[in-house]
């Protein structure tokens, strides 16, 4: 089902009524400007905000008063009280908004902003705690355009809303003329939740795949730490082996050059022993007391 909801009109200077849904909401209903009248204003200023839902939703109602001077719960209108309720209408009232409103329902299920927007009706449930401001179904003011080509149509609560060029359409005749249906404010989004049972079981359900799940995520996460782990560790003993190679490498590097730099010392750092002479006898006649006679130069 397509719908929309109201814009709201707006009572321009030199009155105070501000934003109104109806003309009897101005000091001077010749004030009044229909929501067709504001679309060409501007989005704040001069009443252009009174088109939006917040507007909308902020409108101030009243209530009823009955003979004995007792007050109704917040009511849209005088005709929206119980019939004998309908002594005297007390507003606007602060405390009572579209918001906070509950409407009366039509025995035919609509939910309505007033017992005379339900056709042929015998039985009005005034303030039914269903009937919020987005159930309640609405009228529209409707106007031709460009050589009546084109249907102009705007929600309105009632025709009192309408302008001198508009006319009135009811409630049940809306979705006809225009191709939608028009309620009172803009729908509030709720997802039902499943019924008992079923979120019973899929809770179960849920629950059984989520462990599951749970189970194997921990065991791949148990996995994967204690691979990291070995990482670690071999990384780590490469390092120590490598350091020790290194070091070893270093020592005996350093013990080879150290050994050599002894030799050239050695070598080269001391004068060498004097030269001795020695003089061996060749003649095998010689007298054998020579045999033993060292010669030194």
């Amino acid at each position: 089902m397509t719908r929309k909801s109201v814009q709201g009109g707006y009572c321009n200077w030199p009155d105070t009524g501000g934003c109104a849904l109806t003309k009897l909401e101005c000091d001077d209903p010749s004030n009044f400007l229909s929501s067709r009248q504001m679309q060409s204003g501007p989005s704040r200023a001069h009443g252009g905000s009174c088109r939006w839902q917040d507007s909308i939703r902020d409108t101030v109602l009243g209530r009823c008063q009955t003979a004995d001077g007792v007050k109704t719960p917040c009511a849209s209108t005088l005709e929206s009280c119980p019939e004998d309720d309908r002594t005297k209408w007390v507003g606007p009232d602060p405390t009572c908004t579209v918001e906070n409103n509950f409407f009366g329902r039509c025995d035919s299920g609509m939910c309505a902003w007033s017992h005379d927007h339900c056709p042929t009706d015998n039985t009005w449930d005034a303030f039914d705690g269903g009937c919020t401001c987005d159930r309640v179904q609405v009228g529209a003011c409707s106007r031709w355009k460009d050589g009546g080509k084109e249907r102009e149509v705007f929600c309105a609560v009632s025709e009192l809303a309408c302008d001198d060029e508009q006319t009135w359409i009811t409630p049940q005749e809306v979705e006809t003329a225009a191709g939608f249906d028009c309620f009172l404010c803009r729908e509030v989004s709720v997802v039902a939740p499943p019924p008992e049972t079923d979120l019973g079981t899929a809770v179960t359900e849920g629950s059984e795949t989520m462990t599951i799940g749970t189970a194997r995520s921990e065991t791949n996460n148990s996995g994967t730490n204690n691979n990291g782990t070995i990482i670690v560790v071999c990384a780590t003993l490469g390092a120590v082996v490598a350091s020790s190679i290194i070091g070893l490498v270093t020592w005996r590097i350093f013990k080879t050059r150290r050994a050599a730099k002894r030799a050239f010392d050695g070598g080269f750092g001391t004068e060498a022993p004097p030269t001795i002479a020695i003089e061996m006898c060749t003649d095998e006649h010689d007298d054998t007391d020579k045999a033993s006679v060292l010669s030194m130069e």
